[in-house]
């Protein structure tokens, strides 16, 4: 991908500009002062190589003419800062950024903030929609800086080697603002989900469920909420299954998903999802899922006539263009053609914007249930449960 060299930071005291290989000596020094990042991630001490190594890294599959190395000068002309990542990755219109590391002095002066206020103009306009990075689940600092910058979690990894540690990953994301506009039908094409949309999905349904999928997916040694999110989507049969799937392009790019079914499956679904559940996590997995179900009470998410919307989530990037009422429609032409004439789902309390945006589509609440966990309902109190009346015409 073709990008200009550098770009401007804002600040008279520090320039950026784009790093090659001959920089690596200096990329060595600069890591060799930042010593501390490496002993918190890896828990050892930099590598004699990693000034060239870091020239060469990419992602299985991908090229180097993707990858960009941006370095940090002040005055002096020392490097004091290093920005790197990937375009395009892990899809189109997603810029990666793999690393964010500033000199020990430089640190805690606005100094990442102003470069990566620059950077996402920069990013803006080489075509990038959002912006998605990594943080080890042991560098709370770095996940508070993301945090405060406007970045989401997505999703959390299993542990994973970094030298001589094992650490979870963040997985954050954040959508870059001024490119959003109402989608249009020439814009979205919404189509049955396959296999291969299985990695998407699973962030995507994540996105949906939030911390709440950790409390009931992410609490057994050797399989993450992830992987048992793409366990489930990748069999049949069950309430997350990929059949039951729908992915949402705009203009060709992935964008959301919905999953919805006739309520009259829903209680078979669940024994399904039971059944592949104990398969992934084992029997004494199964059964500490099982403790935690009762937390639900009486909850009632769907009727048999109805057609249920069980998970519908849009990436940050989209988000504002209209994708998530074109899903619902879509969900209302389903719900037309598999004979039935309501549609529900629950929201949960908190969900205000969500709630509203049902509402406006003529969704009335018709039961609330109250369920003072912190991890369901993401810890707002319960759900909302939300009807539409359909009519034979077609979707409102």
């Amino acid at each position: 991908m073709e990008t200009a060299s550098d770009f401007a930071i804002g600040l008279s005291d520090y320039a950026v500009r784009r790093l090659y290989p001959e920089n690596a000596s200096a990329v060595q020094t600069f890591f060799e002062r930042c010593n501390d990042f490496n002993l918190l991630v890896d828990g050892e001490d930099v590598s004699p190589t990693s000034g060239q190594d870091i020239f060469l890294e990419v992602p299985t599959g991908r090229s180097l003419a993707d990858k960009f190395l941006f370095g940090v000068f002040d005055q002096a002309e020392q490097l004091v800062g290093l920005l790197e990542g990937m375009w395009g990755y892990p899809q189109s219109g997603v810029c990666w950024i793999g690393l964010l590391l500033l000199a020990p002095a430089s640190r805690g002066q606005g100094l990442g903030r102003q470069l990566m206020a620059a950077f996402e103009d920069f990013a803006r306009a080489q075509g990038s929609q959002s912006l998605m990075l990594g943080v080890v689940e042991e560098n709370a600092c770095a996940y508070a800086f993301w945090g405060n910058l406007g970045f989401e979690l997505v999703r959390q990894t299993e542990a994973r080697c970094f030298g001589k540690k094992l650490q979870k990953v963040l997985v954050m994301r954040k959508a870059l603002t001024g490119i959003s506009q109402p989608a249009s039908p020439a814009e979205v094409t919404i189509r049955p989900a396959r296999l291969e949309h299985a990695d998407l999905a699973a962030d995507l349904i994540y996105l949906s469920m939030g911390v709440e999928a950790d409390w009931l997916f992410g609490q057994e040694p050797g399989c993450s909420t992830y992987q048992a999110l793409l366990h489930l989507f990748r069999r049949k049969h069950n309430r997350l299954s990929y059949p039951f799937a729908y992915m949402a392009d705009w203009n060709g790019q992935a964008a959301g998903l919905l999953l919805a079914y006739p309520g009259r499956l829903l209680h078979r679904l669940d024994l399904v999802t039971g059944l592949h559940l104990a398969q992934i996590f084992g029997l004494g997995g199964f059964v500490r899922l099982v403790r935690r179900i009762p937390a639900y009470r009486n909850l009632v998410e769907t009727e048999a006539d109805e057609f249920y919307i069980s998970n519908l989530a849009v990436l940050p990037a989209f988000q504002g263009r209209g994708m998530g009422k074109a899903l619902m429609d879509y969900a209302e032409i389903l719900a037309l053609n598999a004979g039935l004439l309501k549609c529900s789902l629950i929201v949960t309390y908190g969900h205000e914007p969500a709630r509203r945006l049902y509402e406006k589509l003529g969704y009335q609440i018709v039961t609330q249930y109250d369920i003072p966990h912190p991890m369901i309902a993401e810890g707002s109190g319960g759900f909302n449960r939300m009807v539409k009346q359909l009519t034979t015409g077609g979707a409102d």
